[in-house]
């Protein structure tokens, strides 16, 4: 009878290629790889060790002595985890040792530095159970058994009343003794089992951070700002004419043009008629080659060319603006088909029916109190092409308002004529006749010929003349001066 043969082992790939790797591995690279095996089965029973001895030691009897520092030599160190700044200062501590303990104190004294800032309190990690093979810790805080006296040294006797002499012990040795181990022996103690009394944490107060940084707020630019007179146009009492009137106004950043514009809106202060819608508002003012480009949210002059011709006066004063093209939300405003408007003549003065051309005629400027006698009204009369501006300008005045008797006044008496005029650094000296000395508004008739002289630009300055002696003769001492350049309707 045959005998039976036990079945071959079962070659799996799995056993092939572990075989294989370990016959293909170096004798040297054999031993590393036991020796890390090994290594890691004796970690892995101490764990287990430490577990079971935790879970089934006996905790510690109360009737047990205080150990003294020779029985503590035999136990196990205690694990301290503390700051850094703790540690530096327990390293050379100045603790007096308590009565009959025998301690190898260090030397020097510390010295610590006076600091403001609070002192954060430090942990101590003291075991649970007073067996030193235990691996569990509890936190202590520090500041709650350890106080600082006035000369900022430890006080050991506080330390004593609130820690295990084992503890104060340890902590009174140098620092080199402060160590951690797991080599000692545990010390057993009695069966008798005494709950273990727990301190209280005492919680450094948390100060919460910002969660970011706030910006710093970056006041903004102020725009300059300056008090600037502007001359602005509006209607006469009578409402055919045009008014100059020269208003202090706050401009913010030199933008002029618009601050005249928004004084039009606003309107005259007494005595004048409006020019301009006060609904209407400016969006915006932009200047580009010669023409302002003024735009509003609606018509300003409510159909009303006058209004217009107001606003190009207002603007045009300023030699940067040649034209004003008015737009309406953006879309430029062809009232009469007038376009882009350039300057117009103001309360022009044309007897002679001569054309507006400035190569043929000449604009002279005169001045006239209104009818209320509130405001001074500027006339343009016409006069055929001359170089003696001041001469013409001094006759056409004599001849009077002409047709525009009705809104203005006449003041100077009719029988008065010129009888000479000279011109010296820009001082106009004017020689009348008697008749002149007759004027019944002494003060108006001087000054219709002072401003409608010194309008023009080569001369800044008037002294009067009644037959080749000065007014003053006449009239008084005030009237003997050189009356200056005055301003035109000013406002405040």
């Amino acid at each position: 009878m045959p005998l039976l043969t036990p079945p071959a082992p079962r070659v799996t790939d799995a056993n092939v290629s572990r075989r294989a790797w370990l016959a293909g591995l170096a004798p040297r690279d054999r031993l590393i790889y036991g020796a890390l095996l090994t290594t890691l089965g004796i970690i892995a029973a101490t764990y287990i060790g430490l577990a079971l001895v935790s879970v089934f030691a006996p905790a510690p009897d109360a009737n047990q002595p205080t150990p003294t520092a020779a029985t503590a030599a035999s136990t196990a160190a205690v694990v301290v985890a503390l700051p850094s700044s703790t540690a530096a200062a327990l390293a050379t501590p100045t603790l007096p040792p308590p009565a009959g303990t025998p301690t190898n104190l260090p030397t020097r004294t510390l010295q610590p530095s006076p600091t403001t800032a609070p002192t954060q309190a430090p942990a101590i990690l003291l075991p649970t159970r007073t067996d030193a093979a235990c691996c569990v810790a509890t936190a202590i805080p520090l500041a709650a058994t350890i106080t600082t006296r006035p000369t900022r040294q430890i006080a050991a006797t506080q330390v004593a009343s609130t820690l295990p002499s084992t503890v104060v012990s340890t902590i009174t040795q140098p620092a080199a003794t402060l160590r951690a181990t797991a080599a000692l022996p545990p010390t057993r103690a009695p069966a008798t089992r005494v709950p273990a009394t727990r301190v209280p944490a005492t919680r450094a107060p948390v100060v919460p951070l910002p969660t970011a940084i706030p910006a710093t707020a970056v006041p903004p630019v102020a725009k300059p700002v300056r008090t600037e007179r502007l001359w602005l146009y509006f209607g006469d009492v009578t409402g055919s004419l045009f008014v100059a009137v020269q208003r202090n106004v706050r401009i913010e950043g030199g933008e002029i043009a618009a601050a005249a514009v928004r004084e039009l809106i606003a309107g005259p202060r007494g005595g004048l008629q409006p020019v301009l819608d006060s609904q209407a508002q400016l969006r915006s003012v932009r200047i580009a080659d010669g023409i302002a480009f003024v735009d509003f949210d609606r018509d300003p002059a409510r159909g009303d060319s006058r209004g217009l011709q107001a606003l190009a006066l207002t603007l045009t004063h300023y030699s940067a603006i040649r034209q004003v093209q008015v737009q309406v939300n953006g879309s430029d405003l062809n009232l009469g088909n007038l376009g882009a408007l350039d300057r117009p003549i103001i309360n022009p003065l044309n007897p002679s029916g001569l054309p507006f051309d400035f190569r043929a005629t000449e604009f002279l400027p005169l001045y006239f109190p209104s009818v209320d006698g509130q405001h001074t009204v500027r006339v343009i009369r016409m006069v055929p092409k001359t170089r003696q501006t001041a001469t013409e300008t001094i006759a056409a005045l004599l001849e009077g308002p002409g047709e525009y008797s009705y809104a203005v006044r006449r003041v100077i008496p009719s029988d008065t004529t010129l009888l000479g005029l000279t011109i010296d650094d820009g001082i106009a000296t004017i020689n009348l006749s008697e008749g002149f000395a007759g004027a019944e508004d002494r003060g108006a008739a001087a000054r219709s010929i002072v401003q409608s002289l010194t309008t023009l630009p080569q001369i800044r300055g008037t002294r009067l003349l009644v037959e080749g002696v000065s007014l003053a003769e006449r009239w008084g001492g005030e009237f003997g001066i050189v009356f200056e350049r005055p301003l035109i309707n000013p406002e405040g």
